[in-house]
């Protein structure tokens, strides 16, 4: 069974993020994970076979990065208030929960809208998160 190589698709993923720039995202990050979300329905097909058994990790690691950069560069736009203190382990963090929610959501059929699920990323995209998620990670 061949493993997914899916290198035509990076530039649409970082065309989702060039379309949401963190200083127009005024009231959070929920239109970008709208997107993603939506994206990912589009993609079912694709977004199967890239959590599936067969993927090639080193894409895997490769759109980590992508995403986790994208959250290193807009955290700070968008809660300019929550001075990280592990602020290298935080995208990991973010992303990581992202990620897992978009596998399970994969691995589960898709069964809700994508409007939905954007939702269920919620929690990180409060302002008070960061706040609390600094105060978590220093006591």
């Amino acid at each position: 069974i061949p493993c997914l190589h899916l290198p035509h698709k990076r530039p649409e993923i970082r065309e989702i993020f060039r379309q949401y720039p963190a200083e127009e995202l005024t009231g959070g990050p929920m239109p970008l994970f709208r997107a993603i979300m939506e994206y990912a329905w589009e993609n079912r097909d694709l977004c199967q076979m890239f959590f599936g058994p067969n993927v090639d990790q080193a894409l895997v690691r490769e759109l980590t990065l992508i995403l986790e950069e994208k959250c290193r560069q807009d955290w700070p736009v968008l809660y300019p208030g929550a001075a990280l203190i592990h602020k290298d382990y935080f995208p990991v963090y973010v992303v990581g929960g992202c990620m897992g929610i978009l596998q399970r959501w994969v691995s589960s059929g898709m069964k809700e809208a994508p409007q939905e699920m954007a939702r269920s990323l919620r929690p990180s995209s409060s302002s008070s998160w960061p706040q609390s998620m600094q105060q978590q990670m220093t006591s």
